[in-house]
């Protein structure tokens, strides 16, 4: 009794409320859906993807019936369990996503004091997938662009493919976004799907506002689109709505995301392209490729429209043969040159021939020596021995002239 009194006194005391709240946690995460979500300045698509992983993770679990007041961390850890024993589990990366939003549900909650503290605090997050995302090949998107032809959505896979913009940027376009003459395609806003359709909106970030300068070809595309449009618009009649759309429907309204990603997947059905790869993921692609070219990491990431380089490195940057080939190319040249260098057995010394890119590797000592020769870096350095790799020395020398070993110190 006394403890209990100890522990109310001490509720009272933090600015808490008497008791937790006798609401379950599926009551709960509606009420903040409904209120604390909806008063955010959170996206339309946010706060319909938050309504869909607490839908889909929640409100059918043994958690979703749990009271408030008797939530604690093992519970929380039975639910995840739940959630991996399922028929057909989602992946890491979605499991995550729905314990990072009933965090940010259980966290409100403390703030309007319905608990005393976030169970969820104490709880190993999942794991997130690290499947390497699919992306198309050169053929399969050669298949995809030829099955398409024709069709009212052609001309803007090709522009999706040629500037690796979003589809949602890319079916938000419209006449006055494009200037024909300079070549240039500013991205201004996007559609996204919400609650009961889909909504315009600017672009998350500031990075996502751009300017697209496209080749002659794909200028040439969308000038293409411009009679086609005003094809439609005769063809349309009384019934056309003049929305100034690049790619707008048959009736001269905008194309629903989700209709538009319906027709990309049913023309890659047709095209015999096996593996499942979705329409964003031709903004892998358009990185892979221009990467590959030897475009520097930051023009790509502005040209996609990342926050940063960092999204671009890690999302973007697949792996292919000939980037792989490449780059074990260049590291056996590297080592053989070391090895040949310094006298040891390598790539080089075992008969195999080196990059004729790469200069002659020249005797330990000799003059002109990249190996031992002295250099401002390793005048700066010499106390701590030299810097590079093959020399052979030990700490507390440095490189004297060509051909000369001297000790730290002497003169």
């Amino acid at each position: 009794m006394v403890a209990k009194r100890k522990a109310l006194e001490d509720r009272l005391r933090g600015g808490l409320a008497g008791s937790d709240s006798s609401m379950t946690v599926k009551e709960w995460c509606l009420q903040w859906l409904e209120v604390s979500v909806a008063a955010s300045d959170r996206a339309e698509s946010t706060k319909l993807k938050l309504e869909r992983l607490l839908r889909g993770h929640v409100y059918a679990t043994a958690l979703g019936a749990t009271l408030l007041a008797k939530l604690r961390p093992q519970v929380v850890e039975g639910w995840l369990l739940e959630l991996r024993n399922r028929a057909n589990p989602c992946s890491g990366t979605t499991h995550l996503s729905g314990f990072v939003s009933l965090k940010m549900c259980l966290d409100t909650a403390v703030r309007d004091m319905l608990i005393a503290q976030n169970p969820m605090k104490t709880v190993t997050a999942p794991k997130a997938s690290t499947k390497e995302k699919i992306i198309p090949t050169m053929d399969e998107l050669a298949s995809l662009l030829s099955e398409t032809s024709g069709s009212i959505l052609h001309n803007a896979w090709v522009l999706i493919c040629a500037t690796g913009m979003r589809k949602g940027e890319c079916l938000a376009l419209e006449w006055d976004d494009i200037d024909l003459d300079k070549g240039s395609v500013s991205i201004r806003r996007t559609v996204t799907e919400v609650t009961g359709g889909f909504s315009t909106r600017e672009p998350k970030t500031k990075a996502s506002k751009r300017v697209l300068y496209p080749d002659a070809g794909t200028i040439d595309v969308l000038r293409q689109q411009r009679r086609q449009v005003a094809k439609m618009r005769l063809a349309g009649g009384e019934g056309w709505q003049d929305s100034n759309l690049v790619f707008p429907t048959a009736k001269g309204t905008r194309h629903h995301p989700r209709n538009a990603l319906r027709a990309y997947q049913t023309a890659a059905g047709r095209a015999g392209i096996e593996r499942r790869i979705d329409i964003h993921s031709v903004r892998h692609f358009s990185a892979t490729t221009m990467l590959i070219a030897g475009i520097d990491i930051k023009t790509v990431s502005k040209i996609l429209g990342h926050a940063g380089t960092r999204v671009t490195a890690d999302i973007c940057a697949h792996m292919t043969d000939e980037s792989r080939d490449r780059a074990m190319g260049v590291l056996g040249a590297v080592t053989g040159f070391l090895s040949a260098a310094t006298g040891t057995s390598g790539p080089v010394a075992a008969g195999r021939t080196a990059n004729p890119s790469c200069p002659p590797p020249l005797r330990s000592g000799a003059p002109g020596s990249r190996i031992c020769r002295r250099t401002d870096l390793l005048t700066r350095r010499a106390r701590r021995g030299c810097p590079t790799r093959g020399c052979g020395r030990r700490r507390g020398r440095r490189c004297g002239p060509p051909g000369e070993w001297t000790r730290t110190g002497e003169k």
